[in-house]
């Protein structure tokens, strides 16, 4: 896959969790990312139950902040990466945004159309806005699978 226009490679934004297990295998999750969405390039955004910023359960003045604190990032790379795509990602057992497997599916899903939403209104993205969730399995120990 060559290089854009601007002498970029094909990029795109993951915001999935910081849990330590996924740190630990990043580099195939990222791989698989890069497979499935036909980008050469990763910009990780990893925090802590980030779906349950987008799912409107919970609000706080915190959860606003780490929102507010996490848009102005994307930002950024927007602007630096023109990346195609953006992806919220939850995981199998989040601690973070604790939920069941379904839940968790159901949540980033969620958090995906709230995002989008934000992201085109507000900063005039016309990528595609995705979900995902990166499952638990025994070998390779995590595999990513996109959602609708």
């Amino acid at each position: 896959m060559g290089e854009s226009e601007a002498g970029r490679k094909p990029t795109a934004i993951v915001i999935g969790c910081s849990d330590p297990r996924l740190a630990d295998v990043a580099s195939v999750i990222n791989e698989q990312f890069k497979r499935m969405l036909g980008v050469e390039w990763i910009v990780p955004l990893p925090r802590p139950g980030v779906v349950g910023l987008y799912t409107g359960r919970t609000t706080s003045r915190s959860i606003e902040m780490r929102r507010e604190a996490l848009e102005l990032e994307i930002c950024i790379h927007l602007r630096a990466h023109q990346p195609r795509a953006v992806v919220i990602a939850s995981h199998h057992d989040c601690l973070g945004h604790a939920g069941s497997d379904e839940e968790q599916e159901l949540d980033a899903r969620i958090a995906a159309r709230v995002l989008e939403s934000r992201l085109k209104r507000h900063l005039g993205f016309r990528g595609l806005v995705q979900a995902a969730i990166i499952e638990r399995h025994p070998n390779p120990g995590w595999a990513v699978k996109m959602l609708d």
